[in-house]
């Protein structure tokens, strides 16, 4: 589960197989708002319930079973990033400073206000750099068998970072969430 507050208000994202009013009895006592995300059912009428789709990652089968459920392309693209040496990740980004000055910038960019930075600070972080500058990061939360992205961010609409292509940025996104579900399996 993933705790976090702003301006006071102390909320909550977690995630469940199955929502009924004795699991999140507990959670209503304890938080000004609770965000929970059911991937089977979910009974309880205290709850606005919107249905949409969102980028669950099961871990239960294991590495095989996720990384055979990309394309083949996206599996090739993973694999190349592995060649490439000015492409580093960083697994479970630790510089939580410059991690959320870069969030901030590519919210920016897009228009968008960026999560209160007890979030992203209690999310599970992974970011990918080139040539040393932050160019993709991803924030994730999870249960035992499962991981949710929260964020994806990146400069791909930067315009001082034109000498890296799109195919660039949008492999570095793929490798960091194949990287994630390493990261949950172990």
């Amino acid at each position: 589960m993933l705790e976090a507050s702003i301006l006071g208000l102390k909320y909550h994202r977690v995630l469940a197989e199955v929502v009924n009013t004795d699991f999140t009895e507990s959670l209503k006592s304890s938080y000004d708002y609770s965000f929970v995300i059911s991937y089977g059912s979910f009974d309880d009428h205290n709850y606005e319930v919107t249905k949409k789709s969102s980028l669950i990652i099961d871990l239960t089968d294991g590495e095989n079973s996720f990384f055979n459920k990309f394309s083949s392309s996206l599996r090739n693209e993973i694999r190349k990033t592995y060649k490439i040496s000015d492409l580093q990740f960083h697994m479970k980004f630790e510089d939580f400073e410059d991690l959320y000055e870069f969030h901030k910038q590519c919210e920016r960019e897009r228009d968008w206000h960026p999560v209160p930075p007890d979030e992203l600070k209690n999310s599970i972080n992974f970011a990918a750099t080139f040539d040393g500058k932050l160019i993709s990061a991803v924030s994730c939360y999870g249960s035992a068998t499962r991981l949710r992205v929260g964020r994806i961010f990146s400069k791909r609409r930067d315009r001082h970072m034109t000498h890296i292509s799109d195919r660039m940025f949008s492999a570095a996104t793929r490798r960091i969430i194949y990287e994630f579900c390493q990261y949950g399996l172990d």
